[in-house]
């Protein structure tokens, strides 16, 4: 069995909207998880003090940035996916889905958007767009520019729920945890096929990376504040050949800790509305 090394790159914390980033790169692939909105457990968006959900009106969605001018239409060779880079004056998404263009638009994952129609991983669109001026969108402008434009040209309806999912909770044990203290500055997680260690990360860092080991939210629930050192070995998921423990073996021997099944709350986005074919440009 052919093993490929991995490297999860330095994680940019950006100050100013208090996101953690973080790039892992496994052979081709570049995997991005933003913490602030991928599969976190997080408070509903709209609920009343009774807990009670109140949906946004249909469209109602906040837009304060909006494209100049903006060319949207089906692609007419869908196999390829690609997004402009961030700071670009120009937003360019090449063969996106409807799953892609709402994961820019919103801030969210695939696995926190409901009520999607069967065709909106399969349909592909091009799409352009120019800010007014000569500046490009921050992130938070891009954002509210895209969720305008998919409302204009999409008919765009949502609102926002909270759901129970299927989830773990990282907690502690009676052990004293196996952690080291952290060296300061950026956050930095480094792996490859045999696990992965970490010189400087916080306990939501690791959560959020560990969701994306196991492919479920995973929620802090050790009460620990700080930055950390650690190093944790496991075996990749399906390598039978492997003498490395699974990944909820390695922690709960290796970091003293346990990832315990658990029912977390998610917010979701819920599509009431869309349609397929945009409006002619």
């Amino acid at each position: 069995m052919v093993r490929v090394k991995f490297r999860v790159m330095t994680i940019e914390q950006e100050i100013s909207s208090r996101r953690v980033r973080l790039v892992m790169k496994h052979r081709s692939l570049i995997a991005v998880l933003l913490m602030a909105g991928a599969m976190c457990a997080l408070p509903a968006c709209g609920q009343t003090s009774s807990g009670e959900q109140k949906p946004a009106p249909a469209g109602n969605i906040p837009a304060k940035a909006a494209f100049e001018v903006a060319s949207v239409k089906q692609s007419v060779d869908p196999r390829f996916t690609s997004f402009s880079a961030p700071g670009d004056l120009l937003f360019t998404a090449r063969g996106a889905s409807l799953v892609g263009l709402l994961d820019k638009a919103f801030g969210v994952t695939d696995k926190q958007i409901a009520g999607m129609p069967n065709w909106a991983a399969s349909t592909r669109y091009d799409v352009e767009a120019k800010p007014p001026g000569e500046g490009p969108f921050n992130e938070a402008q891009l954002q509210q520019a895209l969720q305008q434009l998919l409302i204009d040209r999409f008919h765009l309806a949502v609102h926002y729920e909270t759901r129970e999912v299927r989830g773990y909770a990282l907690t502690l044990t009676k052990a004293k945890p196996n952690l080291q203290p952290g060296a300061g500055g950026y956050i930095r997680i480094e792996g490859d096929s045999d696990g992965l260690s970490a010189t400087n990360t916080t306990m939501q860092a690791l959560c959020s990376t560990l969701q994306m080991m196991v492919g479920f939210p995973v929620e802090d629930r050790t009460g620990m504040k700080g930055s950390f050192g650690l190093t944790l070995k496991f075996a990749q998921e399906g390598d039978v050949n492997s003498s490395l423990p699974s990944i909820y073996t390695a922690v709960q021997e290796q970091l003293k800790m346990k990832l315990v099944s658990a029912k977390l709350p998610l917010r979701m986005l819920v599509v009431d509305h869309v349609d397929q074919a945009p409006t002619p440009n």
